[in-house]
């Protein structure tokens, strides 16, 4: 038998005393967390302009680059008739969620037509092609729970791949129609849909991709957490916090990016429902701690 060494007991005891460290420091009362004065950032996706993303072999696709962290990426894949997104795959996860068009993905070794609000997550090493479909011009949105775009590698996904997962198995595809609505109460059952409701189409540990709905006249408290997110306002009017009590207008893909445990807050302006698309930078959901500004949740 072994003896073991005092060295290897030091290091027993200091791994040990690291995971004692570790378990009671995310027992601490999260409530008396306060919130940051870093401002809200905000983006109008319609004045931001396009670049190219390459890929390799000279591939390139058109793109807008709408935040580029070290802790998130989120863009915007702008396909013309007949372009694609070459078959490829990464080290870190993905999400793509169809904005406008139609495209074909590759998937399972084969094609799938999705259309506009259906959602796709890619784990790492699995190869996928997005193509682009009819008439008009096709737009996806890109988002991963890593940064900066520099960092993130595009490998072939071709025929002489080496990828984990060479023919998409692994790659789940979500259809917005098929998804249930939810409010703070859970699931909503009746078919009812309240005034503030949303959809949680990907939930992991990685990442979180859902879509929220907001009537004329209500918002979301003002509430802050820890993990980054971005939000993309689909459709309809409303104003957004940006910093010590500042509100400026969202419209059509307006874009923020709240810092963690930064204040942000939209409330709907308009005479229609505000539509958002959230990504948080990981998951799942019962890992966030929301903290609100009221003590009740909106």
């Amino acid at each position: 038998m072994k003896k073991i060494t005092f060295t290897e007991i030091k290091i027993f005891i200091i791994v040990g005393f690291f995971g004692w460290v570790k378990n009671i420091m995310s027992d601490v009362d999260d409530t008396k967390i306060k919130p940051r004065k870093t401002p809200v950032e905000l983006v109008h996706g319609k004045k931001v302009k396009s670049t190219k993303m390459l890929f390799f072999k000279s591939k390139s696709v058109t793109i807008k680059m709408l935040f580029n962290k070290d802790d998130l990426t989120n863009g915007l894949y702008i396909l013309k008739k007949g372009e694609i997104v070459p078959k490829h795959y990464n080290d870190y996860d993905k999400a793509f969620y169809v904005y406008k068009g139609k495209v074909d993905l590759f998937v399972k070794g084969a094609k799938k037509t999705l259309v506009k609000g259906d959602s796709v997550y890619i784990p790492k090493g699995s190869v996928t092609e997005l193509s682009q479909k009819g008439s008009q011009v096709s737009q996806v949105y890109f988002f991963y729970p890593e940064g900066p775009l520099k960092s993130i590698k595009h490998y072939d996904g071709g025929s002489l791949t080496k990828a984990s997962d060479r023919d998409g198995n692994n790659v789940r595809v979500i259809f917005s129609k098929d998804v249930p609505w939810e409010n703070w109460d859970g699931k909503i059952k009746d078919g009812k849909i309240t005034p503030l409701a949303w959809k949680t189409l990907i939930e992991n540990k990685s990442m979180i991709l859902g879509i929220t709905k907001i009537d004329p006249g209500y918002d979301v408290d003002s509430h802050y957490h820890r993990q980054t997110q971005v939000v993309i306002f689909e459709r309809g009017q409303g104003e957004t916090h940006i910093k010590d009590g500042q509100y400026v207008p969202v419209g059509v893909e307006s874009v923020i990016y709240p810092p963690t445990y930064s204040t942000h807050h939209t409330k709907n302006t308009g005479k229609e429902a505000l539509w958002e698309i959230y990504f948080f930078n990981s998951g799942p959901f019962s890992s966030i701690k929301y903290h609100f500004d009221k003590k009740k949740k909106p």
